[in-house]
């Protein structure tokens, strides 16, 4: 018999308060049976439920008759820290299949990457702004675009947790560079433009690190798009260094915004 890391139970007629027993099946041929990391409720409250290496116990509450329960067991994939949790969902459900989508993108995350979810919206919002021209842009358009990657860069960092059942880019918010950056005064005139370009470089370097201390991401980012980053002139000085530098720092932006699970 193969292992069975994933099982759907279709329970039917459950009484309010009365607890129903299943055998769930999940085993690993190498050490037996399979005990769920954990169990909880992927949709609204309405049921209790519980399992060991056998069974999956169910008691209903305020939740329908008829539920599908996704037992799953990942410890092979990934650390005990990071347990993929069985869910509970009403029978037939359209959220049964996001809920699914959600948790393996939790679960890919885990393994290699940077985000669990990609940043789509402030990926639009950037693919907008186009290129800067060196001897077209003058400085009120250093200005701007400064600006504007200053507040696409500050929503990044502030995004809420991505979990197992919520769909987001990192695993806590990163309020350290966030706070940090939207200190920076908005680019006003040359020496506030370069001031800004040098603290935006200064936080995509700090946030690609931001993984053991704090878990803010799934993995280091150590790419261009991270620590790895550079400007063309370090520190800017003349307009054209800032036009230059302004391109760097939102093509990295770009990049670092689309390492999702998918």
């Amino acid at each position: 018999m193969s292992s069975v890391f994933k099982a759907t139970l279709h329970v039917t007629d459950l009484v309010v308060a009365v607890p129903v027993t299943m055998f769930h099946g999940l085993h690993d041929n190498f050490i037996g049976p399979v005990v769920p990391d954990e169990v909880v409720l992927a949709n609204a409250a309405g049921y209790t439920i519980a399992a060991d290496d056998k069974t999956v116990t169910i008691t209903r509450g305020s939740g329908p008759a008829d539920v599908d329960v996704v037992v799953e067991s990942w410890s092979r994939a990934k650390s005990k820290d990071h347990p993929t949790l069985p869910a509970i969902m009403e029978s037939g459900s359209a959220a049964l299949i996001t809920a699914l989508q959600v948790k393996s993108k939790y679960q890919l995350a885990l393994i290699d990457k940077v985000h669990m979810l990609a940043d789509l919206d402030d990926i639009n919002a950037l693919i907008a702004l186009p290129v800067l021209v060196v001897g077209v842009a003058n400085q009120a358009a250093a200005n701007a675009r400064a600006n504007a990657l200053q507040a696409s860069f500050v929503g990044h960092l502030s995004s809420d947790p991505g979990t197992a059942f919520v769909d987001n880019e990192h695993q806590t918010t990163d309020a350290t560079n966030r706070d940090t950056l939207a200190a920076i005064p908005i680019a006003s005139s040359s020496p506030t433009c370069i001031t800004l370009i040098n603290g935006l470089a200064a936080a995509i370097i700090s946030h690609g690190d931001e993984t053991v201390a704090t878990k803010v991401h799934f993995h280091d980012d150590t790419t261009a798009s991270g620590t790895g980053f550079t400007m063309t002139t370090d520190p800017p000085v003349t307009l054209a260094n800032q036009v230059n530098d302004l391109n760097d720092i939102r093509q990295a932006l770009l990049n670092h915004y689309s390492l999702g699970s998918f």
